[in-house]
Order: structure tokens, then sequence, then C-alpha cells
């Protein structure tokens, strides 16, 4: 006895030939830029840190008017 196989569908001749271009792209990107991005977020807390010369001036530590300080 034979084992019966259905036939193979066709594959739809209305699918954009192109259709995976954008997401390659995008993902090649996300490759580079994913991990620079993190890097650099890392390193904002860096850039706001309070080490620094103790002779800043005193409008570094005033407070915007109206704001509940």
């Amino acid at each position: 006895m034979t084992a019966q196989h259905p036939a193979p569908l066709p594959a739809p001749a209305d699918r954009d030939p192109g259709a995976r271009v954008a997401p390659a792209i995008a993902t090649a990107l996300m490759s580079v830029l994913g991990p620079a991005a993190v890097l650099f977020g890392g390193l904002s807390a860096t850039a706001t840190d309070s080490c620094g010369p103790d002779d800043r001036p005193a409008a570094l530590d005033a407070s915007w008017p109206g704001s509940p300080a």
C-alpha cells in the first residue's frame, strides 16, 4: 500500500517580490543601532552625575520660579 501525498499548492502570483527588503533593512539597522542605543542610554547617567567641582554657581541649586521645591 502506498501513501498518498497531497500535491503542493502553487505559490501565489500576486505576492510582491520586494516585500522582504524593508524588514531586512530594518533588522540590519537595528542589529547595529540597537546596542549603540543601549550603550549611550547607559552612559547618559554619567552625564548627569554629581561628581564635579564644589564651587559651582548658586543658580544651579536654585529652583525654577513656581516649582514646588
